[in-house]
């Protein structure tokens, strides 16, 4: 089994993401996000939770043994799953809760904590920072971490690190009766490479958002009042981004990208 490159994995998901395709028979071939955590039926067993499935393959426990693979990180995988195995049937998956699969490639996400900050600095430059080109291009929401693609106009051996924080004294703003609960993302340079061509490069995180979460959910809640629906009413999530760096007059352009959710359960979906 290969590793794939994050870039190729990023190329792939984004014309893909979440789609598959028939091999033959009743196999499948798709690439999704996951997290790995132990299964609550089968006996401690190590398992992908994805948004389509929660799968088992038997090379998870030797990638954990090598420490490739690690309860509670995040991954993009590409994966086949075939139906007809028995181990693939209605009566096993009631007894173990996942399904069985073949990993074909995988690729670890980089998993950051939302930072709660007294008040948002839109002003100022960060050392090092970058401008994003497109700030929030898929999501899901998976035990606790919220997936995103970014993509960033930069030399492709380059790192960078990721920033997303709120404004933890008001979560909302308010525009034309709707309420939008922020959220703000800065990228900086962690290592320069050798290249010096730049391309538009993605980059796949997932963001820890769970409290942050429930407390848009209660405050929505309690805003709502007798006009919340459980599995209905929804909410506004905007992600903020630098897109533009000036540095001879020091000045910030931020753009945002959207995304409306139901409050319970947590179902995001972008608006373009």
């Amino acid at each position: 089994m290969k590793r794939f490159s994050l870039f190729l994995s990023l190329l792939f998901l984004c014309v893909c993401f979440l789609s598959s395709c028939i091999k033959g028979g009743n196999i499948q071939e798709f690439s999704t996000f996951g997290v790995l955590k132990y299964s609550e039926k089968g006996l401690f067993t190590p398992v992908l939770e994805t948004p389509v499935g929660i799968f088992y393959s038997p090379v998870i426990n030797s990638l954990m043994g090598r420490e490739e693979m690690i309860i509670d990180h995040c991954y993009a995988v590409y994966i086949q799953l075939d139906h007809d195995l028995p181990e693939n049937s209605s009566t096993a998956y009631d007894a173990y809760g996942y399904q069985t699969v073949t990993i074909k490639a995988y690729e670890e996400v980089p998993r950051y904590n939302l930072e709660y900050l007294p008040e948002i600095d839109l002003t100022t430059i960060l050392p090092a920072e970058v401008p994003v080109s497109k700030g929030f291009e898929t999501g899901d929401y998976v035990s606790d971490y919220l997936f995103m693609l970014h993509y960033i106009n930069i030399q492709d051996d380059w790192s960078l690190n990721w920033k997303l924080s709120c404004n933890s004294s008001k979560m909302y703003t308010e525009e034309d009766g709707k309420r939008y609960y922020n959220l703000y993302l800065r990228a900086t340079v962690n290592k320069e490479g050798d290249k010096t061509v730049k391309v538009e490069k993605g980059f796949a995180n997932a963001y820890r958002l769970y409290s942050f979460l429930t407390s848009v959910a209660v405050s929505e809640k309690t805003l709502l009042g007798g006009n919340y629906v459980e599995n209905s009413s929804k909410f506004n999530l905007r992600f903020n981004y630098v897109s533009q760096i000036d540095t001879t007059s020091q000045t910030l352009t931020w753009k945002h990208d959207q995304l409306d959710a139901y409050i319970a359960p947590f179902i995001p979906k972008l608006v373009k």
